[in-house]
C-alpha cells in the first residue's frame, strides 16, 4: 500500500478524474446507459481501496471507527426498509448488488465513504463544530444524489415521492457517526478523500442538470 504514495497524489487524482468523466459520458450515452450503471459497486470499491491505501497502515481504533458508520449505516438501512421507522417508504434496487435481506452491503461502504471523506473535508475546523458541519455537507450531498439513484435502480421511494424525513434521518445519523468517527480516530490530510468527494459533487451535479434535458436524452 505504501506505492500509493509513491505514485503520488496528482496522478492517483488524474486517474479518478478520468474514470468520473467516462463514467459521466457513459451515463449520458444511452447506448452504453446500462452498461455504466452496473459498474457502481466497482467504482465504490476502487474509491474505498484507494483511501484505504492512502492511510495505510492503520490503527485498531481506525478500524474501529470504520466500523462505526458501516455497521450503523447498514442497521439503519434495514430499520428504514423493512419497518419505515427511519428515511421513509423505500426499497433497493438491483444497482448496488449483493444484498442481505434486501439490503446491499455496498450500501455500509457508501456510509462510510461518505462519513470519512466529509470528516476530512472539515478537519481543520474545530472539533465541536466538525459533526454538525459534516453532516450537512452529507445531507445537501443527499440531494443530489437522490434523483440519480432513482433513476439508476439504486433504490425507489413508495410513490416516486422523496419524503422531507429523509433527510432529516441522513442529518441525524450523519451526526452521530461523525460524533463517533472522530472521537475514536480523528481525520487525517487525504487528498485522495477530498478528490472523491469533489468528484462525485461534480458527477452528480453534473446529471441532475442533465436530467432537466432528459426528454431529449430518455432518461
Amino acid at each position: 500500500m505504501k506505492g500509493l504514495k509513491k505514485i503520488g497524489a496528482k496522478k492517483i487524482i488524474f486517474f479518478l478524474t478520468i474514470i468520473y468523466l467516462v463514467g459521466l459520458v457513459g451515463l449520458i450515452y444511452p447506448p452504453t446507459r446500462t452498461l455504466t450503471a452496473s459498474l457502481t459497486v466497482a467504482n465504490l470499491l476502487l474509491a474505498f481501496g484507494l483511501l484505504i491505501g492512502w492511510e495505510y497502515p492503520w490503527s485498531k481504533a481506525r478500524w474501529i471507527a470504520v466500523l462505526i458508520p458501516f455497521t450503523g449505516g447498514f442497521f439503519a438501512e434495514w430499520l428504514g426498509v423493512h419497518t419505515g421507522l427511519l428515511f421513509g417508504n423505500y426499497d433497493y434496487g438491483e444497482a448496488l448488488g449483493w444484498k442481505i435481506q434486501g439490503i446491499p452491503i455496498m450500501i455500509g461502504v457508501n456510509w462510510v465513504l461518505m462519513v470519512w471523506m466529509t470528516q476530512v473535508l472539515w478537519r481543520t475546523i474545530e472539533p465541536k463544530w466538525r459533526p454538525l458541519l459534516a453532516a450537512g455537507t452529507m445531507t445537501a450531498y443527499d440531494v443530489l444524489l437522490e434523483q440519480v439513484a432513482i433513476r439508476f435502480d439504486y433504490w425507489h421511494w413508495a410513490g416516486g415521492t422523496i419524503p422531507m424525513f429523509n433527510y432529516v434521518c441522513w442529518f441525524g445519523l450523519a451526526f452521530v457517526f461523525h460524533w463517533g468517527f472522530q472521537k475514536i480516530s480523528p481525520p487525517r490530510a487525504n487528498p485522495i478523500a477530498l478528490a472523491v468527494f469533489f468528484l462525485q459533487v461534480f458527477f452528480f451535479a453534473s446529471l441532475n442538470l442533465v436530467f432537466i434535458l432528459s426528454p431529449k436524452l430518455g432518461f
